[in-house]
């Protein structure tokens, strides 16, 4: 929180926040075109799948998992669907 600033309580016409570990995951279509994958030297773009919840590197296939709206891009934390495709074979 900022300094100076206040937390007000949630008016009645506010929705509450998803629970932990529910449908609070999506994410919005600006944010999934410029979220790249940090496992890549090139850096390639991310394919989301609301449903599953995750996002997937269109280059080395690896997954990420999206957590209460927050794509968890950390390496330790994802599982690789596909073997990285070998540009010299």
């Amino acid at each position: 929180m900022a300094r100076g600033e206040t937390l007000l309580p949630m008016s009645q016409n506010q929705t509450e926040p998803p629970a932990p570990g529910t449908r609070g995951n999506t994410l919005s279509t600006e944010f999934v075109a410029l979220v790249r994958c940090p496992n890549c030297p090139d850096r390639p773009p991310l394919d989301y799948d609301a449903e599953g919840g995750t996002l997937t590197c269109t280059r080395c296939g690896r997954v990420y998992p999206v957590v209460d709206g927050l794509p968890d891009l950390r390496a330790d934390e994802t599982t690789d669907e596909t073997p990285p495709a070998r540009e010299d074979a």
